[in-house]
């Protein structure tokens, strides 16, 4: 189909009367939503003649999330403890390079290593 060409079904639609704050209102949110003025005010007028068909795709995405086990959800306080285990586990790890150094058990590899 050509992307200039309107198919049979379109009706249009023409408005009068239009206020100046809410031309511009509209005009702007076009601009910041990168739509042309009809497609913003086609997606405005969709938004408010369908409201309950949102509010139960809301109310599905409830329901989904809450039948998800809660470990698949991230909180701040499974993050502070994640973050206190890896510091723990982090102290672990540098104490034994530590005392490996002190004992002199580390060394420069030499060439038989290599091979």
């Amino acid at each position: 189909m050509d992307a200039f060409c309107i198919p049979a079904n379109m009706k249009t639609l023409t408005i009068k009367n239009v206020p100046d704050a809410l031309y511009g209102s509209l005009t702007e949110s076009a601009r910041k939503n990168r739509r042309s003025l009809n497609s913003e005010a086609i997606v405005r007028l969709e938004q408010s003649v369908e409201p309950l068909e949102e509010r139960e795709r809301l109310e599905r995405v409830r329901q989904f999330r809450e039948s998800l086990p809660e470990t698949l959800w991230l909180t701040d306080e499974l993050l502070s403890e994640s973050r206190a285990e890896l510091v723990r586990r982090s102290e672990r790890i540098v104490e034994r390079i530590g005392k490996t150094a002190v004992a002199g058990r580390t060394r420069r590899p030499r060439e038989d290593d290599r091979r």
